[in-house]
């Protein structure tokens, strides 16, 4: 046997030298694979660690301060002020209990005032009316390296008397809330990742223990300013100042700090203070400023006090001609203590981002930050709260007039932002937000309508109203001043920017003043629905006959994508794989039909009652409870000539169901279906032709909702469909029955065109709304422009 050769197997032949090389790199190709190179393990650590720290940025699980709390602390038996959501979706499904119809469940459950809530004192919650002052404020940086809560020390016996730490969730640097809004819309990956290490929050206590310390004042002062007040007045600056250190290190930045005066309390309360107070030109540590010279000055102020309006004047009599040493300086500070004590104690802290306006009950008292325009930075100014003031729609609900009108302007696609954002396709200048509210107050102002509608697209998305807040207060606040009530639905861009959902938004809506808005049921568009509700407009007569209903429903965002579309790679940086637009799905649209299968039918046409012999009845209970109440009241025990009198019933017999309106903000496919035709063979169409070039690519992806209210027949109560969307469509057109009207563009800061005004639609109610008129408000052209009467329930003979 020839040695190295196996039996049964040819003999391999010689290897020559490069054969031989080859094996030998063959060889250290294996050993390779099997044991990676460190600067390939180096270079995935770095990538993974990137990928945590931009997750814990985007969810913010580290800097939570109030993680390890237990819900209840210093509470009492309720500490939530809002109605119980189950309840008020079974009253939105009709599930009303004790004989009572499901609009009127909402309406006690949604609207009843004498709720007595206990408020949580170591939450941040800005819109409760908590009455609790803030007792102690400071501020710190929270660290996204921080291992722990991010909270600023504190002892026991300080959180038993003034309270624990509570953080303001709104970052002081314009930069980090741009970033948390923006969301995957905005920057880069080093953006997001160095611009989140290290913010800065302010932070406060409140207490409801009686006699200690409250803050009753605020002041934003830069390091070259004098300090507003001494220790002995009350006042505390805190240690750190208001500036981000990003910018301090670019030298962008100047320091600035939050200086606090509070009235009472204990000795102990000022212990562990931030910062001594200690500035140059304070007449207690001038040098050379001697005893008398502070006794003068103070004697001074008293007598311009004396001189003035005359507050504290008994109190400066008994201190002018007393022994002037250690005596006078107390009794001094106790008279500037009791001045002070007269002013309301603070009780909430807010930001505001950007020239935008405070939240409802909230003033700006300073500015911490200006803009950086070369930086698209915009400013952050310091806002508080000091008496909270209950919410003014409880005691409204919305009836006709007593000529039997009712009137609705409808506000389409404003599209405001947080950073400014000039004008587009306009050629008004100067141009701005200021511009558009200034307008929207022009409108109110000339029609003065019962019920305003947002119809979607209040906020612009795309990156710009990244703070949702500071946006909302600026909107609304035409409305709000004229104490006009007003309801809104959500549009593809509503949610698009921000950091709330698209349910919490419509949440925080529906707890603004006079707001009549609603998230209703959760459950709705697949569970990602918010905004599907009804209002019912009643009779202003003691029978409060529900004569007409208005239906708003959410059409959603983008069209869903089907498949793995959605695990695409550029899914994850914002960009939709989307083709169309989002509709109203088959839940929503069996919602609305058992909504309006439980209206209560009346007789037509309404006539009030007059009530003329139940009038001692009515005046009776309108002493004990006001008109939300009376609305709900069980009319079974209401008696006419020995005969129970219920004004459903009366009325329910041979009737009809009032009329409705449907608001949706993407139209849906049947805008663009064929028109009808009116007995002379023309088109039915009222207003402008139509700009948009998109056509039925702008509406809705799929029908299905206008097919169910066709199949309802007789019994369908919807006679026109109302949206938005498309800034260029201005025309209502009648489709098989139902008029499907678009309102245009209503804003300066959306898209539209020179040629083509902005503009309001009103709908006016008449008859107890048998009869619907409607026309536009123009932004130049005075007048009611393309008028028409939209619908009659009897119209008049040869007229349709």
């Amino acid at each position: 046997m020839v040695r190295g050769i196996r039996l049964g197997s040819p003999p391999r032949p010689p290897q020559t030298y490069h054969m031989q090389e080859r094996y030998a790199q063959h060889k250290r190709k294996s050993r390779w694979c099997k044991r990676p190179p460190l600067r390939f393990v180096l270079i995935w650590a770095a990538f993974v660690f990137v990928l945590t720290v931009l997750y814990k940025v985007s969810h913010d699980t580290i800097r939570q301060p109030l993680s390890g709390y237990k819900i209840g602390w210093q509470a009492h038996d309720k500490i939530s002020v809002r109605p119980d959501l189950k309840s008020i979706s079974q009253a939105q499904n009709g599930e009303a209990s004790n004989g009572a119809t499901a609009q009127e469940a909402w309406d006690s459950e949604a609207l009843d005032s004498s709720l007595d809530p206990s408020f949580p004192l170591d939450a941040y919650a800005p819109l409760l009316p908590n009455p609790a002052p803030i007792t102690d404020i400071t501020v710190e940086s929270c660290s996204l390296l921080s291992l722990g809560p991010c909270l600023p020390r504190s002892s026991q016996l300080k959180e038993a008397n003034l309270g624990r730490w509570v953080r303001v969730e709104r970052p002081l640097g314009a930069d980090t809330a741009a970033q948390k809004g923006r969301g995957a819309l905005g920057g880069g990956v080093f953006d997001k990742l160095f611009g989140n290490i290290e913010s800065r929050y302010i932070f406060y206590r409140r207490s409801r223990r009686a006699g200690v310390r409250k803050v009753v004042d605020v002041k934003i002062v830069k390091a070259n300013q004098p300090a507003p007040g001494t220790r002995e007045q009350g006042w505390h600056r805190t240690k750190k100042d208001l500036g981000t250190p990003f910018f301090r290190m670019l030298g962008t930045g100047e320091e600035v700090h939050l200086w606090f005066q509070t009235v009472g309390g204990h000795k102990g309360d000022d212990e562990e203070d931030d910062a001594p107070i200690a500035s140059p030109g304070q007449h207690h540590n001038r040098p050379g400023h001697t005893m008398d010279d502070m006794f003068k000055e103070i004697d001074d102020e008293f007598r311009h006090m004396i001189a003035g309006d005359g507050k504290g004047k008994t109190e400066v009599i008994e201190i002018i001609g007393r022994e002037k040493g250690k005596q006078l300086g107390k009794v001094a500070r106790e008279t500037l203590s009791r001045q002070s004590t007269q002013q309301d104690a603070i009780t909430e802290i807010d930001l505001v981002y950007g020239q935008n306006e405070a939240f409802p009950g909230f003033t700006i008292v300073g500015q911490i930050s200006p803009a950086k325009p070369s930086m698209s930075m915009v400013s952050v100014s310091l806002a508080v709260r000091r008496r909270p003031e209950p919410d003014p729609t409880s005691p409204i609900a919305p009836t006709f007039h007593q000529d039997g009108k009712f009137k609705i302007m409808q506000i389409a696609d404003l599209h405001f932002s947080t950073s400014p954002e000039p004008c587009r396709d306009t050629l008004i200048t100067p141009c701005n937000a200021k511009t558009m509210t200034d307008l929207m107050g022009q409108w109110l102002d000339e029609e003065k309508p019962d019920l305003v509608v947002f119809s979607g697209d209040q906020l612009n998305g795309q990156g710009t109203s990244w703070d949702e807040r500071s946006v909302l207060a600026t909107y609304l606040k035409p409305v709000i001043d004229r104490k006009i009530l007003w309801t809104s639905i959500m549009g593809n861009h509503d949610s698009q920017t921000g950091v709330l959902t698209r349910r919490e938004l419509q949440l925080l809506l529906s707890h603004m003043p006079y707001s009549l808005a609603r998230a209703g049921p959760a459950n709705l568009h697949n569970g990602t629905g918010a905004g599907n509700y009804y209002i019912h407009l009643r009779a202003p007569t003691p029978d409060a006959t529900h004569l007409f209903s208005l239906y708003f429903l959410d059409s959603g965002v983008k069209a869903p994508v089907a498949g793995m579309g959605s695990l695409l790679p550029w899914s994850f940086f914002g960009i939709s794989a989307s083709k169309g637009y989002d509709w109203v799905r088959k839940d929503q649209i069996q919602w609305l039909l058992d909504q309006s299968r439980k209206v209560v039918k009346h007789i037509v046409p309404y006539k009030p009652d007059g009530g003329k012999d139940l009038g001692r009845i009515w005046a009776q209970r309108r002493q004990d409870q006001d008109y939300s109440r009376l609305v709900t009241t069980r009319r079974s025990d209401i008696r006419r000539d020995d005969k129970t009198w219920d004004a459903h019933a009366a009325q329910g017999s041979g009737g009809r169901k009032p009329p409705a309106l449907l608001w949706v903000h993407i139209p849906l496919p049947e805008f663009f279906s064929p028109v009808d035709k009116n007995e002379l063979g023309q088109d039915m169409i009222i207003g402008p032709p139509q700009g948009e070039t998109s056509g039925i690519k702008g509406a809705q992806k799929e029908g299905g909702l206008y097919d169910a209210l066709q199949g309802q027949g007789a019994e369908n109560d919807v006679v026109g469909v109302l949206s938005g969307h498309m800034h260029e469509n201005a025309d209502c057109r009648r489709i098989k029955g139902i008029w499907m009207c678009f309102n245009g563009g209503s804003s300066l800061l959306g898209y539209g065109s020179t040629k083509m005004e902005r503009r309001v639609r009103i709908i006016e109610l008449e008859q107890w709304g048998e009869k619907i008129n409607t026309w536009h408000r123009y932004e130049r052209t005075r007048g009611r422009l393309d008028e028409a009467t939209l619908w009659e329930m009897f119209p008049a003979k040869g007229k349709h």
